[in-house]
């Protein structure tokens, strides 16, 4: 029994993990050492997100759809088409934390820790070994592809932590062995890039697609192989459903305003310069580039290297200016959802990764021993490089804490306070969770229900503007009391005479709404260009009770994601005990 309880703990794995957690932990030093926040361009959206999800979860008034309590009480729907379960994932972890602080501590610490384990796996299960995994994984979790969520709480970081246990998936494809540990981890990862972050999952997809043709090609098991993968994607459909469902059905029936579209990729592309490093790309992934280059020159590569390079040469370039994406955009406007080119870097900086894993391997085994003794001195030179340059930043994002604003702004943001001790006292543990989000506020129009489809290319309709004068900056949010029961949202207010009114709600086609008792007709309901509702309110006291009432087919498919969710979870249980090996 000692003998085996001994085996186990130095498991080369579970050593090599612990590295990746102590080495984690590391990463946060200067946060936790100063105690500070770091608030990028995009944390009142998410941070409004999970504060609505805790929420409901602390009383226990859940609400799938509208936004009862972040969000400024307006009754928008975001978390129901924006990852759902990641939010309410997000909101127990932060009601667990009990702050702000506490719960970006911790977060961060689980993109770090989960973006070098899935690295290390997709090195490891490559036959690239431990210590060069390792090495590569700590350089990866430096990346700002990674430490995106630390400083600008952008939400496709939490991709840099999925794609590379999907680029696995791929590597698979290209394998003899067909078994069903690919159609559980296939099913798996593409089901949580879908409940996670959408954009992702499509990256994902069209990698796996291409590697999935091409292991049909090479393949000598093409019937196995072309099963696996349709049997995963039902599996998919069926665990996501929560997911794809309430976006068709909420498209169908509202005229959505969707996320900000970029008609210009070329201003938010990666600049390519022999004198100057484009934006997101520090020295370190630079050289990690031009290495792997010069290994492929140098050396007979595998074909899953010789792959791992091309996509990742192809990625890079996409997201740089030498891609001609405004010509495509002329021809193409839809793929303008994607919004920024330089999103391509995260997939081009994984495939490079493993392609370098794979060369330094192959030197190694087949070379001198000088070999490697250079690469390794090569690696350490570059983790400690990458450590440094993380730490470099973190230490001069405090400069920004410590400023007026205490975070990052930009022309849409609004402080409400401008002293800066109070803005800084509104992330204590003292204060109530939602202190920040009333101080600092941001217009942003995602999904709110246009009165129209025209207003969406309509040059001289401002959903920032219109947004900013009808939520943030309404005459009646002084005078009306705001409170949830019984998972409804109750607004009241006084009037002092019989007056047309806009209210700071939102409504949508299946918003229900009782105004002084009685249910308004949606024939009659009258709203302004944002979606936000316009009424003749009485004199006195005035009552809105603000629902949500989901369609039968809606929860007849959830319970159908919940369902799917505990098969596949009993069953990989089962075959993990019959020692089937996931990754």
């Amino acid at each position: 029994m000692i003998k085996r309880t001994t085996k186990g703990v130095l498991n080369p794995t579970f050593v090599s993990i612990l590295i990746l957690v102590i080495v984690s932990l590391c990463l946060q030093f200067v946060q936790i050492q100063n105690k500070n926040l770091y608030l990028g361009y995009d944390w009142i959206f998410h941070y409004n997100r999970f504060y609505d999800a805790a929420q409901q979860i602390k009383e226990g008034n859940f609400q799938y759809f509208i936004s009862m309590y972040g969000f400024s009480q307006s009754g928008r729907i975001i978390n129901a088409v924006y990852g759902p379960m990641f939010a309410y994932f997000n909101g127990l972890l932060l009601l667990i934390c009990g702050s702000w602080f506490k719960y970006q501590l911790f977060t961060n610490f689980l993109i770090t820790f989960f973006s070098a384990v899935s690295m290390f796996f997709l090195l490891k299960k490559n036959e690239v070994r431990s210590l060069v995994s390792i090495l590569l994984a700590i350089v990866y979790t430096t990346f700002n592809i990674v430490q995106g969520w630390l400083f600008n709480q952008t939400f496709n970081t939490w991709g840099a932590v999925i794609l590379p246990i999907g680029i696995l998936v791929a590597t698979n494809f290209l394998k003899k062995d067909v078994s069903w540990k690919l159609t559980f981890l296939l099913a798996f990862v593409v089901t949580l890039s879908i409940q996670i972050h959408i954009l992702t999952s499509l990256f994902l997809i069209v990698i796996l697609g291409v590697f999935f043709l091409i292991g049909v090609w090479i393949s000598s098991n093409k019937l196995n192989l072309m099963k696996s993968v349709i049997i995963a994607a039902i599996i998919t459909i069926a665990m996501t459903a929560n997911v794809w469902y309430p976006l068709i059905e909420l498209n169908f029936e509202n005229v959505m305003n969707p996320p900000f579209l970029s008609y210009d990729f070329d201003s938010s592309a990666l600049q390519v310069s022999l004198f100057k490093l484009p934006a997101h790309i520090t020295i370190i992934v630079f050289l990690l580039f031009i290495l792997q280059f010069l290994f492929v020159l140098y050396l007979r590569v595998n074909l899953i290297n010789r792959l791992a390079t091309i996509f990742g040469l192809l990625f890079f370039l996409m997201a740089t200016k030498v891609f001609p994406w405004n010509e495509i955009l002329e021809k193409v406007p839809g793929i303008s959802i994607l919004q920024f080119p330089s999103r391509f870097l995260v997939v081009a900086i994984v495939f490079i990764v493993l392609g370098l894993g794979l060369s330094i391997e192959q030197l190694i085994y087949h070379k001198k021993k000088i070999y490697t003794n250079v690469m390794y001195i090569l690696l350490i030179m570059i983790v400690t490089g990458g450590v440094t340059q993380h730490i470099i930043a973190t230490e001069n994002r405090l400069s920004t804490w410590n400023s007026e604003t205490v975070i990052s702004m930009d022309r849409t943001t609004i402080l409400m306070e401008k002293d800066s001790s109070v803005l800084k006292n509104s992330f204590s543990p003292k204060a109530s969770l939602d202190a920040p989000l009333k101080l600092f506020v941001k217009p942003t129009p995602d999904y709110v229900p246009l009165k129209n489809k025209k207003l969406i290319t309509d040059a001289n309709f401002h959903p920032y503007q219109e947004y900013r004068q009808t939520i943030l900056d309404n005459n009646l949010n002084s005078r009306i009391e705001k409170s949830v029961e019984n998972k409804k949202l109750i607004l009241k207010w006084q009037s002092d005479n019989i007056e047309q009114q806009t209210l700071p709600i939102f409504v949508y086609h299946r918003t229900q709404l009782y105004l002084n008792g009685k249910l308004l007709d949606k024939k009659n309901i009258v709203t302004n260009n944002i979606g936000a509702l316009i009424i003749d309110s009485k004199k006195g006291s005035n009552v809105l009770i603000v629902s949500y009432k989901s369609s039968p087919l809606f929860s007849y498919l959830f319970i159908v994601s919940v369902v799917s969710w505990i098969v596949f979870i009993g069953l990989s249980i089962r075959l993990f005990y019959r020692r089937t090996d996931y990754l």
